[in-house]
């Protein structure tokens, strides 16, 4: 005997009719699945029968009642309820993962909500509380529909090949690679030569790769997210990816930026600033890095700093600096970073500053990496206590802050440019 599903629901017959095709169908005659439906509404004690009424406090909608529910788990015994779902919106999300651990389960009860949702006690009751996906339908039935049919086909026999699911997106890190039947020419459109060349070891080796393509593309926090450590090749793969789709410039304003009283000032030029911020874009394949100064003095300390990594002593004592300071260009002004940008990049650019505050024209991270797909960034950091007005009116985009989780709010700009760097490109 395989896995019992309980499903709890006033609607039974909507998941009642999906298992009886296919697959389903097939494993419940081999008794490799089972199905035990209830009616909560049949578990009401008030001759109406009633599972739902208004919400306390307001709101609309119904919200279903806790009594009929808890009647219909407790007509369960403890080893035939096995563990308790219920399916909801603000659950975890569901992944092959949760799938995996759940197959092995002799019984699950799944209970399915209506309407508004379902009295908040219910879930006394509840071992997961589990979403399908970031969207809202109008009940639970489809969901455990989603639920039966992805643990189901992971226990042995329900599923003709076992091969077949060993290769499937999600049952690793990446998304399952393209597929290809006859005929070989459809309208022009013709299978990849290398599926037809017959050398297992070069196919592995495509089909790898187009996982790996399409889950940066589409799924990249299915990479970020991971349970497991890439291994080389995987972490080149996905580098080259990454990098195609950025084109990223960086630069530090020294002026005009601001004191502490508001005021227009120029700063000096810090060691660790030309050091670290350099090793931080060329490890993350930062275009250029900018140091932006109208100060003759401070323009030439910076320059013998990095004249002395990549032309001199230090060329030889440390030759992986030199690759570092390579990526900087000291600027007079500002708008010579930008020009020299424009005269690099294809694309269109798009300014983006930095700032502890939140602005009219402030974006998110997320949405910052969308507009990075498609354009050229050039990330604006000001060194004292920020940019000044006039290059904030300048930005197309101010980035919002880094949270940190105390009032203390006071990061370098070395560890501003780290994080936000990361942000964007790591994974």
């Amino acid at each position: 005997m395989g896995i019992t599903f309980n499903i709890l629901s006033i609607f039974p017959e909507i998941v009642e009719c999906f298992v009886n095709y296919s697959l389903l169908k097939r494993a419940k005659e081999k008794n490799l699945v089972s199905f035990n439906f209830l009616n909560i509404r049949d578990f009401c004690k008030d001759k109406h029968k009633q599972v739902d009424d208004v919400p306390y406090g307001g709101g609309s909608g119904m919200i279903l009642k806790p009594e009929p529910v808890i009647n219909a788990l407790s007509s369960l015994t403890d080893e035939k309820k096995g563990k308790v779902i219920l399916l909801s919106a603000k659950g975890i999300k569901f992944n092959q993962e949760l799938a995996n651990k759940l197959k092995d389960e002799k019984y699950l009860t799944i209970i399915c909500p209506r309407y508004e949702g379902i009295d908040e006690r219910v879930k006394n009751w509840v071992d997961y509380e589990i979403s399908i996906g970031d969207y809202v339908i109008m009940g639970g039935e489809v969901g455990a529909c989603v639920l039966i049919e992805a643990i189901s086909r992971l226990i042995p026999g329900v599923v003709g090949k076992e091969e077949s699911i060993k290769y499937e997106s999600f049952q690793d890190i990446f998304l399952e690679y393209p597929q290809y039947t006859r005929p070989f020419d459809f309208n022009g459109l013709k299978v990849p030569e290398i599926l037809l060349s017959g050398h297992h070891r070069n196919i592995e080796k495509w089909r790898k790769d187009k996982s790996i393509e399409i889950t940066v593309k589409n799924r990249l926090d299915l990479i970020i997210e991971r349970k497991r450590i890439l291994d080389r090749s995987e972490i080149e793969k996905i580098k080259e990816l990454i990098l195609k789709d950025y084109e990223i410039y960086v630069a530090l304003l020294h002026y005009p930026v601001l004191n502490k009283k508001g005021e227009i000032v120029s700063t000096a030029i810090t060691h660790m600033d030309i050091h670290d911020i350099a090793r931080v874009c060329r490890t993350y394949g930062i275009k250029k890095y900018y140091i932006v100064t109208p100060d003759s003095e401070q323009i030439n300390y910076a320059l013998r700093v990095i004249r002395h990594w990549t032309e001199g002593y230090g060329k030889e004592f440390n030759p992986s600096r030199k690759e570092a300071l390579k990526v900087i260009d000291v600027k007079k002004y500002f708008e010579e970073a930008i020009n020299d940008v424009k005269s690099l990049t294809k694309r269109n650019l798009k300014l983006v500053g930095t700032s502890a505050k939140i602005y009219k024209k402030t974006i998110t991270f997320s949405q910052l990496k969308e507009i990075g797909k498609n354009n050229a960034l050039l990330l604006v950091f000001g060194t004292g206590w920020g940019l000044s007005n006039e290059i904030k009116d300048k930005m197309d985009y101010m980035l919002e802050p880094i949270y940190g989780l105390t009032d203390f709010n006071h990061l370098s700009v070395r560890s501003a440019v780290s994080i936000i760097i990361d942000r964007i490109l790591g994974f």
